[in-house]
């Protein structure tokens, strides 16, 4: 009876265990690709608070790219702040600040990103990283689809992971951060075109695939340019179709960076002077690289991540290997490996060439994502190396071997991630301290004088500024809010004798004229020469006796100062 009882029992959930089983059977891989993506958005978020707040320490670009995105967010497209160009990024986010506004909706627009400019700032990171997050997803998924391979969709979401840099800068709001998705949609579609069978004539949609993403990556970056001779290499297609996947890169490119177009002849401006120049941003003298900082900036290059370039030696070197017998294999999967990993290496080499031109190593970042795509091509040469040899039959053990290894050079750089975390956290220390010494010394209900470094101050207004000026004829979309928000911030620039106020120029006799005794001259670190520039347009008003200098605060290392001058009244 019990047991006619079990079975009655195990008949009727049967179906039920039956359908979850089917159900973990045909979903578990997606289960386990979302490991990956989650840690990813849990790190870089952490990596975000760790540099917040940003008008302290990272003014620039987050704050020239907020403000642009925000006009975008208005309704307004044809943004004029197109250097990089950067303008995915900008789109991206118009898109999170309309997302972030959905839920205050009692609070007007404009005056909402004026009080709480952070809080866009957050907004935008987040999404960012959560659609990095989704494409990690795919590629894990997608990879294992073509290739076959769980261990390989694993290792190619490790991308993000193989250089702690392409973390730290996802924490941020720069064009370098966005180009990691593009990127990562080039190594996926760099395996898609090896194993899966192309049935279109003359890879037309390859064409169009390698086009958008390049024309995607060039408008999020400048600096992905050389990321065109990646498809050019690898795609054996004929110069016909060749010249068709630029004119896609360039149609594309159009499409996401709009702007240029309206602000052709300032961006063609901009881009000859950074090719005609040595130096940064179109400065320095006409040529195109200063041969003599090469040596120093490369070596800088190499001893930050050595296991990058010794891979990109040994894929090399393992590319030409199996062009030789015993170890070539006419399979055509293998001669698109090769193509690919010389491709990758030619872009690489290409891409440092560019960073050398005008150093920075943050240019350089997003292509670390390159590093585990070139052991992901690695592995699979080794793995489907020539038949007769014996250890074709441990392509498993290929696999995993090169799948551990990732896992080890990870380990590294997640410890290299929290030396650089310790090292944000000290400088955001040092600059909440000048915030907590500085912002209770100041009456808002009297004028100050602000100039400061390009990365920030303990002032939020001088941020906001830094940003306002870059939306150029868009800033009478903010002026009004500013103006009420902060009607008494007055700031130093260097191109005018008189001080900038909301898109107005005031000289200091104008000033002068809001005191009722007493303002404030505020001196940012490493611009302790800015206070006699600022000292002499008062001192052509006031007389020195008349003036009580009182300093508030001097930091006697960085030189950061906050003065008092008292003004004697009749």
């Amino acid at each position: 009876m019990k047991n006619k009882a079990i079975a009655l029992l195990f008949d009727f959930f049967n179906p039920i265990f039956q359908t979850l089983k089917d159900i973990l059977l045909k979903h578990y891989c997606i289960l386990v690709f979302l490991i990956i993506p989650i840690v990813f958005l849990l790190t870089t978020s952490t990596i975000h608070f760790h540099h917040s707040p940003f008008y302290q320490g990272s003014v620039d670009p987050e704050y020239f790219h907020l403000y642009n995105g925000i006009t975008i967010a208005k309704g307004n497209p044809d943004v004029e702040y197109i250097a990089h160009p950067g303008t995915p990024l900008q789109y991206l986010i118009g898109i999170s600040a309309r997302l972030v506004y959905i839920f205050q909706p009692d609070e007007e627009f404009i005056q909402d990103f004026i009080d709480n400019p952070e809080k866009y700032i957050h907004a935008a990171n987040l999404f960012m990283n959560i659609l990095t997050a989704f494409i990690l997803l795919i590629c894990g998924i997608y990879t294992t689809k073509y290739t076959g391979s769980l261990i390989l969709g694993l290792l190619i979401q490790l991308a993000p992971f193989g250089n702690s840099s392409v973390l730290s800068i996802s924490g941020r709001l720069l064009p370098e951060s966005i180009m990691i998705m593009p990127l990562l949609l080039f190594g996926l579609l760099i395996i898609r075109y090896i194993f899966v069978e192309n049935k279109t004539n003359n890879n037309r949609s390859y064409i169009v695939l390698f086009g958008l993403i390049t024309g995607f990556g060039i408008a999020c970056k400048l600096s992905f340019i050389p990321v065109l001779l990646l498809s050019l290499i690898l795609l054996n297609t004929s110069l016909k179709q060749k010249i068709k996947y630029l004119l896609y890169s360039i149609l594309f490119f159009v499409i996401f960076a709009y702007p240029v177009i309206v602000n052709f002849s300032v961006f063609y401006e901009w881009v000859t002077g950074i090719f005609t120049h040595s130096g940064m941003h179109g400065a320095g003298d006409k040529s195109f690289i200063n041969l003599t900082t090469v040596p120093g900036n490369f070596k800088y290059l190499f001893s930050f991540d050595k296991g990058f370039f010794y891979i990109l030696i040994a894929s090399s070197l393992l590319g030409i290997l199996f062009l030789f017998k015993p170890f070539r294999n006419p399979d055509q999967i293998n001669i698109k490996i090769i193509r690919a990993i010389f491709a990758i290496n030619i872009s690489i080499i290409v891409c440092i060439v560019f960073t050398l031109k005008h150093f920075a190593l943050h240019y350089f970042m997003p292509f670390y994502i390159f590093k585990y795509i070139l052991l992901i091509l690695s592995a699979l040469l080794i793995a489907h190396v020539h038949k007769q040899l014996p250890f074709k039959r441990y392509k498993g053990v290929v696999l995993s071997l090169f799948l551990i290894l990732a896992v080890i050079i990870s380990y590294v750089q997640a410890l290299n991630l929290g030396d650089s975390l310790e090292g944000i956290s000290k400088r955001k220390e040092s600059l909440q301290q000048s915030y907590n010494s500085i912002i209770p010394l100041v009456n808002k209900d009297k004028p100050i004088i602000i100039t400061g470094p390009y990365y920030g101050t303990p002032f939020i207004e001088y941020a906001q500024n830094e940003g306002f000026m870059t939306s150029y004829n868009r800033k009478g979309i903010f002026k009004p809010y500013l103006m009420k928000k902060f009607p008494n911030a007055y700031h130093y620039v260097s191109w005018s004798d008189k001080f900038y106020h909301w898109d107005d120029f005031v000289d200091f006799q104008y000033i002068l004229n809001k005191t009722d005794g007493s303002f404030y001259v505020y001196i940012g670190r490493e611009r302790a020469n800015r206070l006699v520039e600022i000292e002499k347009r008062v001192w052509e008003i006031l007389d020195r006796e008349s003036v009580t200098r009182k300093v508030l605060f001097l930091n006697q290392e960085t030189r950061e100062t906050l003065i008092e001058f008292i003004v004697a009244t009749n």
